[in-house]
């Protein structure tokens, strides 16, 4: 990639997050509690250590389908993972329409990667590149992980504009050399995105 890039965070802004979804999808495809589930794999820290790339994906996906033991397979696993994400087309729209390249990146391990080539495929129509966490191994809102980012696209921090719904994120960006947009729902992004001028025109 090269010139101007607008890069997307995932939950939050390309769509909509609902963990408990996630949650209670994989409590009814394997019997488990779901508080249970949850500490096994969130409370003891096996996601973070994924965001970070800490495990190649084959290892992760054993580890997570041992939490159930043997009860649900690698599909069932993958599907529970994507419901928590609801894309936003209304947000989808405004980000079709930016005359430049567009990436998605997300603090995510590799069942994010997964659920992106299967069940949340679609996103990778509105976007040109998806990088999640685990490709770079540092997460948001560390400003190495923005320096990374750019390192990843080819491109220099200060071509990228940044959008993400968590200050804490944008202030990490900014601090890495990148323009930031707080994103505080579709129609103030499409003003932002006016403004810069990165809009296709009507």
């Amino acid at each position: 990639m090269s010139g101007e890039i607008v890069v997307f965070d995932l939950a939050g802004v390309l769509c909509r997050f609902h963990p408990e979804r996630r949650l209670a999808g994989l409590s009814a495809a394997s019997g488990g509690r779901p508080s249970e589930i949850e500490e096994a794999i969130w409370g003891s820290g096996l996601d973070a250590r994924a965001e970070l790339g800490d495990f190649a994906p084959p290892d992760l996906y054993q580890r997570l389908l041992a939490v159930f033991e043997g009860e649900i397979g690698f599909e069932q696993l993958r599907a529970a993972w994507a419901a928590a994400f609801e894309i936003d087309e209304e947000v989808c729209r405004v980000a079709r329409a930016v005359r430049v390249p567009r990436c998605l990146f997300t603090n995510n391990g590799p069942m994010l990667t997964a659920c992106l080539d299967q069940e949340l495929r679609s996103l990778l129509e509105v976007v040109e590149r998806a990088v999640c966490s685990w490709q770079l191994g540092v997460r948001k809102p560390d400003r190495e992980a923005f320096l990374r980012l750019a390192a990843e696209l080819g491109v220099r921090p200060s071509v990228i504009t940044f959008v993400d719904d968590t200050a804490a994120n944008c202030r990490g960006a900014e601090e890495a050399g990148l323009r930031a947009i707080h994103f505080e729902g579709p129609a103030a992004l499409r003003s932002d995105l006016e403004k810069l001028g990165l809009l296709a025109s009507p």
